[in-house]
């Protein structure tokens, strides 16, 4: 008897797998387990060690190899195990199918790219008269935009927007159309101009008492010159799921320049150094930096020639902002908390007298100012009423005169009021308040002016009188200015416009709390933790007091049990160290969904605009901004409408209300605009080799009514249909396996037994009717 030869183990390692049945159910296990793992216990390939995306593990090496080793060993089997004959159609065609299935699979995670970019339906394209080129302004209630042209400045705003109105009247009675109120402020008047989208002749203007400009003045437009239009609001790119990308742009430009991040972590915190972050005190993160290389991939690259390297990495976290004292440079910022001992409330502010916006709070009635001297404090304390002092020294004349808190700009036709007893004469043209100082005084340190024109026998001059006397300064002929002339002495103290002002200064200065009721100011020294009466079942008190304060903003890593399970990478933030030679700065950056162009795109807990701003080392200053890698759309994308469709009754503020979000885009072609394409939740489009599918829309808020933008998902599938053909091949295979194939063996079987049936002799068939005559008779006795 001959027995079968045993492999060798070599030889099975290197070629013998390939034919084996038994390997190929250990490589199915395999690919069950492997697979199990990434889909239904997604924190094992989210581990440390691994920081796997789902499309990141199934495209893995590991899992190609397994792949790969089916395929082999389905081909090798299937070539030299199974014949290939009608009975074995159906293996062959399972096998088939598989093969494909598997190669097409291969294509599909190898091409694949998703993501998603909003489409703002229109902008409003404006030409002012005498500017070269229009400017233009995203349509979202809210945004504004100032556009000089010469010595003019023009303002607009989007005061209203109306995403279905109907026509009232016309040839178009009936219709909807997007409407769009933009506010419009001209060098001599105000109005709103009306713009319907897709129909420029009802273009009309509205007055600021409500009326229709062509029923007030006989004409539709206020201003014919200043020209307001509707346009698409089309995108070039979309931004790609699950990755990761610094933006960078010289300051002033428009476009972001794009440097991809390769192996920056999904899930778990990378922390170089516990000085960088704030840690949750109850938890443990260990120390483990990364050391990711970000590399120039554009000529025009603000950032070329700078090594550009991430060194942390958090997955949720915020950016926290603590104020340290003992900097290089003045810039006062005072604690205070205002508390009502009655009730036990209080509220904290800090004050910061450099900054224009943050010097003051509750609407400007607490404001915190800088003195550089005892005598200042002294004109400032001195009277609630702002006060302009002229003196001429060389005949003893001196003028005060009031300068209200709503003090209103004079026109050159003002009259000049004499100094008595003098050759001169002034009148007081405006009031400006909270100008940053270009010289003189602390960095960043502001200064209110009121603008003088003097009439002196040789002619007129105007000059800017500061609060602070170095900032003062005379305009001359050529436009320039130059030192005050000596021959007329101006001080200026600003009235005291805030109910509590916290005034400080150097040294025996100190710090102090002039308090208005707007006739008298109550002066009270602030000592460091002592309340200090405001007004009845009202006090103040000084916190803390920093002089050369500066500030310092670290992330704070938000513990587990407080994260937000959906979030993604919405509060995830990396650390950059850009250097160059001996020069180096590390930033933090935090994530933004879309590297937007501007603000006018932004949108409160949608879409954050807050880029940072570096100086490098030449000097330049250099946006950056940290989001996800654009990918280019194969045509731009406009939107032109955006429906809600609802269920009886409309939309109620509840998406259950809502039965499908609908848009229609527009796709740009050679020949220009194609006819809209319908797009809706469960019926993608396709265009130019890409899907498109509804991810987000534009819900109402307050103040506006919604739908002012889509959020569109873009993927492509390349090899779908080849999955989809394996599919077939091996559902029919199977068909054939399980269902026609015992059909065929049962007849096969019965044409055997009717061949042998043929070949029987006479004899056969006596004996074979006697062993039934007595099987029958057996049967009928029992």
């Amino acid at each position: 008897m001959r027995t079968k030869p045993r492999q060798g183990v070599l030889r099975f390692v290197l070629y013998g797998w390939t034919n084996s049945v038994w390997c190929g159910i250990a490589v199915l296990i395999a690919i069950f387990v492997y697979s199990s793992l990434g889909s239904a216990i997604p924190t094992f390939r989210q581990d440390e060690l691994l920081e796997m995306t789902e499309m990141e593990w199934f495209y893995w090496w590991p899992f190609l190899v397994l792949i790969a080793m089916l395929c082999v060993i389905i081909i090798t089997v299937t070539l030299r195990q199974i014949p290939l004959r009608k009975m074995n159609a159906g293996v062959w065609m399972i096998h088939t199918g598989i093969i494909t299935l598997a190669l097409g699979s291969v294509y599909y995670f190898s091409t694949k790219v998703e993501g998603d970019v909003p489409v703002f339906r229109r902008r409003v394209v404006i030409q002012v008269p005498g500017a070269a080129e229009p400017a233009s302004m995203v349509v979202r209630p809210g945004n504004h935009l100032a556009v000089s042209s010469g010595a003019d400045e023009y303002h607009f705003s989007v005061q209203q927007v109306f995403p279905e109105w109907t026509i009232a009247s016309g040839a178009d009675e009936g219709k909807t159309a997007m409407m769009t109120w933009v506010e419009v402020v001209t060098p001599t008047q105000k109005f709103t101009r009306q713009l319907l989208a897709g129909y420029p002749q009802y273009t009309e203007d509205i007055l600021p008492d409500r009326t229709r400009a062509k029923k007030t003045l006989g004409k539709p437009l206020v201003d014919e010159t200043l020209t307001l239009s509707l346009d698409y609001e089309p995108q070039t790119d979309f931004y790609v799921m699950d990755s990761a990308a610094i933006y960078a742009r010289d300051d002033g430009a428009r476009r972001w320049i794009e440097r991809p991040i390769e192996g920056l972590p999904h899930y778990h915190e990378r922390i170089a150094s516990y000085d960088d972050v704030y840690v949750p005190s109850d938890e443990a993160y260990p120390l483990r930096p990364i050391d990711l290389a970000i590399s120039s991939v554009d000529a025009a690259d603000p950032l070329a020639g700078y090594d550009v390297r991430v060194n942390s990495f958090l997955r949720y976290a915020f950016l926290e902002t603590n104020w340290h004292d003992h900097g290089e440079q003045l810039n006062p910022v005072a604690d205070v908390s205002l508390t009502a001992p009655a009730s036990g409330g209080r509220a904290d502010y800090q004050l910061v007298a450099f900054d224009a916006e943050r010097r003051s709070a509750e609407s400007g009635m607490l404001v915190f100012r800088w003195v550089e001297s005892a005598d200042e404090l002294e004109r400032m304390a001195a009277s609630a009423e702002g006060r302009l002092t002229l003196r001429v020294k060389s005949d003893e004349a001196e003028v005060v005169v009031p300068i209200p808190a709503d003090f209103e700009g004079k026109g050159a036709d003002e009259a000049f009021t004499e100094i008595a007893g003098t050759p001169y004469a002034y009148r007081v043209r405006n009031v400006f308040h909270d100008l940053p100082t270009k010289s003189g005084g602390a960095p960043g340190s502001m200064v209110s002016v009121v603008t003088v024109e003097f009439k002196t026998p040789e002619g007129t001059f105007t000059r800017f009188v500061a609060d602070r006397a170095d900032a003062t300064r005379d305009l001359t002929g050529d436009g320039s200015t130059a030192d005050p002339d000596t021959r007329i002495e101006t001080t200026y103290a600003p009235a005291l416009r805030a109910i509590v002002t916290v005034v400080s200064g150097p040294g025996e200065v100190g710090t102090h709390a002039l308090i208005s009721d707007g006739e008298a100011i109550t002066h009270s020294v602030l000592a460091m933790g002592q309340p200090v009466p405001i007004r009845e079942g009202l006090t103040l008190t000084l916190r803390a007091m920093r002089t050369h304060a500066f500030e310092v903003s670290r992330p704070r890593i938000v513990p587990m049990a407080q994260r937000e399970r959906n979030a993604r990478e919405t509060f995830s933030m990396i650390r950059v160290r850009i250097s160059k030679g001996d020069w180096s700065r590390d930033q933090w950056l935090e994530f933004h969904r879309y590297p937007l162009e501007s603000e006018q795109y932004a949108i409160r807990g949608r879409m954050a605009y807050s880029p940072v701003e570096i100086q490098l080392a030449d000097g330049r200053a250099v946006e950056l901004l940290f989001s996800r890698k654009r990918h280019p759309l194969p045509a731009p994308i406009a939107l032109e409408t955006f429906e809600l469709a609802t269920h009886t009754g409309g939309f109620t503020g509840e998406t259950i209300s809502i039965r499908d979000f609908i848009s229609r885009l527009r796709f740009k072609t050679d020949a220009g605009w194609s006819e809209a394409v319908q797009m809706s939740s469960n019926y993608p489009a396709s265009w130019g080799g890409f899907w498109y599918f509804q991810a987000e829309w534009d819900p109402p808020a307050e103040g506006h009514a919604g739908m002012n933008y889509t959020g569109l998902g873009v993927g492509n599938r390349n090899g779908v249909h080849i999955q989809l053909a394996g599919t077939c091949i091996a559902v029919i295979g199977m068909i054939y396996a399980f269902y026609y194939k015992p059909i065929l063996r049962r007849r096969i079987q019965a044409a055997q037994r009717e061949r042998a049936a043929a070949g029987r002799t006479a004899d056969d068939e006596l004996a074979m009717a006697a062993a039934e005559n007595a099987e029958r008779a057996v049967v009928a006795s029992i």
